[in-house]
């Protein structure tokens, strides 16, 4: 069980047992199956497709969205904390509007995630901020609806979305993203790079075919290219659903079409009858989960990526010059090379996948 999940299981018999809870943003670790067991009535919201699937696995009664099915108002409800700010201004905010006037908050997160500098955040939206618990590095706080905060009160994404333009050699576009999505309301330095590099004037490479941007995030990468080349059939691939309704919506606003997949890395996709094969599989990949670093994540994609590409096929990634990712792509592809760098980024296209 991860800290969190720990210091959750030791407090829980200060829930009500008789009353359902929902869990926000929970880990993909033993404690809701473990608290299911104990009778105690749940649901969980996950954030990112490999939780859902690890919870549902479990039997836990799961969903794979930002907010629950239904229109009830709850009881309890168990924000796990997001590390991003913005992401838990937002959170708590749907924490308000689903908790009825008698119900109980708790949040729950590391402090090297900022757990404790959550309390004044907790206090702007439902008055007093008890600390319950802190251990294994964790804190948790509980916090109870004032009732001029939660009368009448709604929520909406669209109160959370950041419009900001995306300047390209064929012209401006707009990009919508969410709280808690990589680079949200910017263009991030790497990515700038790498559509440069594929998709801007006098660029080496066209990018035509099947194309896939994988971690899509708010679908800057795919949005650009698609504006570049024009015809190509596009499918955007990420974990987050903060992200995949981000790219929707930044589709949406260019008009421009996409497949959506939610998929832990390569799961859904080679996990389909027949597994596609794609000309480009275009990437920022992310090397971190939570606060954690995990190059194997990155390690698995390439690896993976080579069952996905057609022949001839090619993969281009930008990444910070001091990862292994030089060394990763020349064992396992034939042809590597840096099309784009700077101080910070490398942007590298390899094809030939070694078998």
């Amino acid at each position: 069980m991860t800290p969190v999940g720990e210091i959750l299981w030791r407090n829980r018999q200060q829930l009500a047992g008789d009353s359902p809870t929902l869990l926000l943003n929970p880990p993909s670790d033993a404690l809701a199956a473990q608290l299911q067991a104990e009778s105690l009535a749940l649901e969980a919201v996950c954030l990112s497709h490999r939780v859902y699937q690890a919870l549902a696995a479990q039997g836990v009664a799961a969903g794979f969205g930002i907010t629950p099915a239904g229109a009830d108002r709850w009881r309890q409800v168990i924000l796990f904390q997001p590390r991003e700010k913005a992401l838990l201004e937002m959170m708590l905010d749907l924490c308000a509007a689903l908790l009825r006037e008698d119900g109980v908050l708790w949040v729950v997160g590391e402090n090297r995630a900022g757990i404790k500098s959550a309390k004044s955040r907790i206090e702007a939206r439902f008055g007093a901020c008890a600390k319950l618990d802190s251990a294994r590095h964790c804190t948790l706080f509980s916090a109870k609806p004032a009732a001029a905060n939660n009368a009448g009160r709604r929520f909406s994404l669209d109160e959370y979305v950041a419009e900001w333009p995306l300047e390209t050699a064929h012209g401006a576009l707009a990009v919508h993203s969410l709280p808690g999505v990589f680079a949200h309301g910017r263009l991030d330095r790497g990515t700038r790079l790498l559509i440069d590099a594929l998709g801007g004037e006098g660029a080496g490479q066209k990018v035509t075919g099947r194309v896939l941007d994988f971690a899509c995030g708010a679908g800057v990468i795919g949005l650009a290219l698609a504006a570049s080349a024009g015809a190509m059939d596009l499918t955007m691939l990420d974990d987050s659903v903060l992200a995949l309704e981000s790219a929707r919506r930044t589709l949406q606003a260019n008009g421009v079409e996409a497949d959506l997949v939610a998929s832990d890395g390569y799961s859904e996709l080679l996990a389909s009858d027949p597994v596609p094969a794609y000309d480009w599989i275009i990437s920022n990949p992310p090397f971190h989960r939570g606060i954690h670093q995990e190059l194997e994540v990155t390690r698995n994609f390439l690896e993976q990526s080579r069952e996905l590409l057609a022949p001839g096929g090619r993969l281009c990634l930008v990444a910070n010059v001091h990862l292994p990712y030089q060394r990763w792509l020349s064992e396992l592809f034939a042809e590597v090379q840096v099309i784009a760098a700077d101080r910070e980024y490398n942007t590298w296209l390899a094809c030939g996948p070694r078998r």
